[in-house]
């Protein structure tokens, strides 16, 4: 509203007023929106800067600009309606349920908070802390792909596509128990070893030049044929 203590001949606009996103597209890509207030606003005022992003220093904070249409609060610098600024609005809870992002929305009252979590149109992202169901979890909403951290069951990562590591330096995977890889055919291509399927027995071939150590901890059920033309140490 405006002061009607300010006894200059320009207005201020002192409070916090209810806007609705326009524009989001900033040239200067500073996260900054247009908006409208109806009734004071229309159809756009100016650019308004994010408040509560954590930032204020070179490639620090969050930068997520809020899509048009969405609800926003602002403010005014000195009631200069020149220089706003805005806060992220809350969610609403329309006949189709409540907006909260995640399983908090379907959480008690008393566990709500302890669910975090961040949403965008694809992507959704928890943090969740609640007793005996505590994870990470990140999902691409239209594929479907999750990696999830879990307390009791470990990390897991699903994917309707392939999983690709990639380092410059040595790849190591270990474990205090069995590690198991399956498939319909499974492939170690390089300057080393090569595994292979042919027909329904697997191949394995040892180059020239190339030690393979062999060191089973037990009789194997299943022998596997070896092309050797390299050397062959049993450990």
């Amino acid at each position: 509203m405006p002061n009607e203590f300010d006894e200059s001949s320009d207005l201020h606009y002192v409070g916090f007023y209810n806007a609705v996103v326009v524009d989001n597209e900033d040239p200067r890509k500073l996260g900054r929106v247009r908006f409208r207030i109806p009734g004071l606003i229309e159809p756009a005022g100016a650019f308004a800067f994010p408040l509560g992003i954590g930032g204020g220093a070179p490639q620090r904070g969050f930068y997520d600009p809020p899509d048009k249409g969405a609800d926003i609060g602002v403010l005014f610098m000195q009631g200069d309606l020149e220089q706003p600024y805005y806060l992220g609005g809350h969610w609403g809870e329309p006949d189709s349920g409540v907006e909260t992002p995640g399983p908090a929305a379907s959480a008690s009252a008393a566990d709500a908070p302890k669910v975090k979590a961040y949403e965008t149109s694809r992507y959704l992202t928890i943090w969740d802390n609640r007793s005996g169901q505590e994870e990470w979890f990140i999902r691409d909403k239209e594929t479907g792909d999750t990696i999830v951290l879990n307390a009791a069951d470990g990390v897991r990562l699903s994917t309707q596509q392939k999983v690709i590591i990639d380092a410059a330096g040595d790849v190591e995977i270990g474990s205090a128990g069995n590690v198991s890889i399956g498939g319909t055919q499974v492939e170690l291509n390089g300057p080393g070893v090569a595994v292979g399927r042919v027909g329904d027995a697997v191949q394995v071939t040892i180059p020239p030049g190339v030690v393979l150590v062999l060191s089973p901890t037990g009789p194997v059920p299943n022998p596997v044929p070896i092309v050797v033309p390299g050397t062959i140490v049993s450990g």
